[in-house]
């Protein structure tokens, strides 16, 4: 709301609240109109760089389990065939 009003420290704040409380909808957000008004401003794009590391390292963290899962499953499958 504060960002309709032209208040955008403000709007920055609740911004930098939301992250602080765990917000990571990154994509959602850098495609999101509402906040067309302040892509460039330096303070959001140094908060939405915050966010958007966080979701990276996120997928890399599932990307290493599904590896690991498929891997262990792969090694289970080989010592069950030897076993036979």
């Amino acid at each position: 709301m504060e960002l309709l009003r032209g208040n955008i420290e403000p709007a920055l704040d609740g911004l930098e609240h939301a992250i602080q409380a765990g917000w990571r909808g990154y994509y959602v957000q850098e495609r999101d109109p509402y906040w067309a008004s302040v892509a460039s401003h330096p303070r959001y794009r140094a908060l939405m760089a915050k966010v958007k590391a966080d979701v990276d390292r996120q997928r890399a963290e599932v990307q290493r389990a599904e590896t690991n899962e498929v891997f262990l499953a792969k090694l289970d499958a080989a010592i069950a065939a030897a076993a036979r």
